[in-house]
């Protein structure tokens, strides 16, 4: 019975190490900054989305910022109550960020 409880934890110990550290490494991934480009598409979003998408953006942004966690709810609920997205190429983060807020105020 030692063997096998030695066996399982030297077998098993890499492995769950690995899995442990994939999930930390995505968590801290998906917690920063969505990219200029995902800003540009809430903007041009913004003039045809429902009130309740509306809010949700607005409570969304209301930190300063919008996590890729926060954005991907909001992708999906923004084709399904837009039917369509605009996808505009940006590079200037603060742009848009900054485009956004000025939209909903």
């Amino acid at each position: 019975m030692r063997k096998i409880v030695k066996w399982l934890m030297n077998n098993t110990l890499v492995t769950l190490g690995m899995v442990v550290a994939t999930a930390i490494t995505a968590g801290i991934h998906e917690a920063g900054e969505v990219s200029a480009t995902e800003y540009r598409v809430l903007v041009d979003a913004w003039p045809h989305a429902h009130p309740k998408l509306k809010n949700q953006i607005k409570q969304a942004i209301a930190g300063g910022m919008i996590s890729r966690w926060e954005y991907a709810a909001l992708i999906r609920e923004t084709i399904d109550d837009v039917g369509a997205i605009s996808i505009t190429s940006s590079t200037d983060i603060e742009r848009e960020r900054h485009a956004l807020q000025h939209i909903i105020d």
